[in-house]
């Protein structure tokens, strides 16, 4: 199934690979339909199978990120202890995708406690790289070159001299 395809579940344990997919609910929609919406309270993890989800974030409903390849994951507000989503998921064409309920998640995680520490570890690299992503667009339409980001993730407004 498309889980296989995700690069969190790559190389994982058989078993625990198995029973996620066990608990997964494909589910097909429509263009313009909203998976979830910022603030929600966050159930599940979504996996991409075909489509385009813009992932929007504020009152202005800028997006932050388009998930748009088969195995993209999303909905990660649900497995990093985060009781609310912090985007709205929007799907810009018809879309498929995978689910998984926080709750199934975190008891396999618990029977299989070396694939749930691989899983995490690859969460946070995917995040990151979503953060880095953030940072450059962030210079980029603020006209500034180089800013500096320091270990808080603060970006310093204005670029000192050294």
């Amino acid at each position: 199934m498309f889980i296989k395809q995700s690069e969190l579940f790559w190389d994982l344990g058989h078993d625990f690979v198995k029973e996620i997919m066990e608990k997964t609910e494909k589910e097909t929609v429509g263009n313009g339909y909203i998976l979830f919406f910022e603030g929600e309270p966050a159930t599940h993890f979504y996996i991409l199978i075909k489509g385009n989800v813009s992932l929007k974030v504020g009152q202005s409903g800028q997006a932050v990120f388009v998930p748009s390849h088969t195995g993209e994951a999303f909905g990660w507000s649900s497995l990093a202890g985060r009781e609310r989503y912090s985007a709205t998921a929007e799907c810009l064409s018809p879309t498929s995708v995978v689910r998984v309920s926080r709750d199934d998640f975190e008891k396999i995680c618990e029977k299989h406690p070396g694939d749930a520490l691989v899983f995490m570890k690859r969460l946070a690299g995917m995040l990151g790289q979503r953060l880095l992503r953030s940072y450059s667009l962030m210079g980029a339409s603020t006209g500034v070159g180089d800013y500096m980001v320091y270990g808080t993730g603060q970006v310093q407004e204005t670029a000192e001299e050294e």
